[in-house]
């Protein structure tokens, strides 16, 4: 967990995810909407999480892609599972 903020997000999931590198930050420094991390995490809960619910950020980002949802599960499972 510790430097989890202190980089942005792979630059292959914001390109697959077609998010401006310049909207978002690798923190909160520009809020929670556009915390690359909080994308990220909402990505995962709405496609591959067993607690699934609706994307908090589809209205301005849209739903994630199946590319979005495969290039997360490549990444591998989270530490906590």
């Amino acid at each position: 967990m510790i430097g989890w903020f202190e980089e942005k997000a792979p630059w292959l999931y914001y390109r697959i995810r077609g998010l401006d590198p310049n909207k978002y930050a690798k923190d909160y420094s520009m809020g929670w909407g556009n915390c690359d991390k909080e994308v990220l995490a909402e990505d995962f809960k709405s496609r591959m999480s067993p607690y699934n619910g609706e994307h908090r950020m589809k209205n301005e980002i849209g739903n994630p892609t199946t590319e979005v949802a495969d290039y997360i599960k490549s990444l591998g499972k989270p530490y906590w599972l």
